[in-house]
Order: C-alpha cells, then sequence, then structure tokens
C-alpha cells in the first residue's frame, strides 16, 4: 500500500534531497580542485629551478648575460660542469640554480653534482688542490678547467668570500675604519664559467712562448 505524505513530510523530504545533492556537489567539487592542486604542483616540482627560483640579490650577480647564454648555445660537443657540492655544509640554492642555468641552454652541457664527502676522491685527477665548497670544475674531451669558488665570489680589494671568520671580520673592520662602509661581495662566476666552456670546446689553442737567459728581466 503506498503511504501518501502530508505536506509538511513532502517539504522536509524534499529539503533532505536538496542539502544531500548539495552535499555530493561540493565534496565532488572538493575532490576537482585538489586533483587541480595535486597536478600543479607536481608540474612546478618538474620544473627546473631556473624557472622557480628567482635570482634575489640586489646586482643580479647570480643571472646569466645575453653574451653568456649565445656563448653557451654555441656549444656542439658535450660537456659536463661539475659542481663540488658539500652538503655537510648547507645548501646555495643560488649557487645550484647558476650552474643549472648553464646545462637548461644547451642539451650537450650536462651538470653533475659531487660531494666530496661520498666521492673524497674525485678532485684529485683534477687538481692537487682542495678545492672549495662550490668550486666548479667544466670538462670535455679535450680538456677541463678548475674554478676555484674563491676566484668567483670575492669582497672588494679581491678578497675572497672563502676567507676564514676571523680573516673577514678583520678585512670588514679595516675596510669601515678606511672607507666607512663595508666591503661589497662580487661574483665572477659566469665570466670564468663561459671562458671555461670556449677552453673546453676549442680545437686549436694558442701558445705563447717565453724566452729566457738573454739578459732580460
Amino acid at each position: 500500500m503506498k503511504k501518501i505524505l502530508t505536506e509538511e513530510q513532502a517539504a522536509v523530504r524534499g529539503g533532505m534531497q536538496k542539502r544531500a545533492k548539495a552535499g555530493t556537489y561540493t565534496v565532488v567539487l572538493s575532490l576537482i580542485v585538489l586533483a587541480v592542486l595535486i597536478v600543479i604542483n607536481l608540474l612546478v616540482t618538474a620544473l627546473p629551478s631556473r624557472f622557480t627560483t628567482l635570482d634575489v640579490t640586489s646586482n643580479k650577480m647570480y643571472s646569466i648575460s645575453e653574451t653568456s647564454e649565445k656563448a653557451a648555445r654555441k656549444v656542439r660537443e658535450d660537456v659536463t660542469i661539475y659542481l663540488i657540492r658539500d652538503t655537510s655544509k648547507g645548501t646555495d640554492t643560488q649557487m645550484e640554480t647558476f650552474a643549472e642555468r648553464y646545462a637548461a641552454m644547451n642539451s650537450h652541457i650536462k651538470l653533475k653534482m659531487i660531494d666530496p664527502i661520498t666521492q673524497p676522491n674525485f678532485t684529485a685527477k683534477y687538481t692537487a688542490n682542495q678545492l672549495t665548497n662550490y668550486s666548479v670544475i667544466v670538462e670535455s674531451a679535450k680538456r677541463f678547467r678548475v674554478i676555484d669558488y674563491g676566484e668567483m665570489a670575492y669582497y672588494t680589494g679581491g678578497l675572497p668570500a672563502t676567507a676564514d671568520y676571523e680573516t673577514l671580520m678583520s678585512y670588514f673592520q679595516y675596510f669601515y675604519s678606511m672607507y666607512q662602509e663595508y666591503p661589497s661581495l662580487y661574483f665572477n662566476g659566469e665570466n670564468l664559467i663561459t671562458s671555461a666552456l670556449d677552453y673546453v670546446t676549442q680545437d686549436d689553442m694558442t701558445v705563447a712562448y717565453s724566452l729566457a737567459g738573454h739578459g732580460e728581466t
């Protein structure tokens, strides 16, 4: 026997059905939004850090000029840029992004991170010197070039940014006492790495000879 609902009961049931539909719609919409956010997050994570990490330095010292971009894109043989990265000393996101920018401009240029803790003998085949953190080795099948981070980053007057704490503090105090301002930090990594790319890919190398033994000073 079919049950006959009163107007009040019908209204209550109709309201419940509407709320159920609205609740279902909200849940579905929330799931769609969550799925979109997950996809966006995965896409952003997959992007190279050159797109997600900005050069926040005041003088854009970790950016690459148009001249260096052209030089990097002209490379026609495989070149590897090794970035010496001691993870026990923290990370320099700007320096890593700077090196990644070269690799992102040309498929022939590869970037490899070398941790001296896990690979203590890696740099020995390139130099007898102890390289500081974030030093760079640029290598092709022809030759290689070693660039210590102390050559790339330095303060006004040429003091390497890698100098020990006591030396830095002494220098800062001396500089301030002389000029009433603190020394500025400069980064010459672009010139050095771009020059290294050119050096390791040249077919013919110019050789300069110095003659001695004729009474010259």
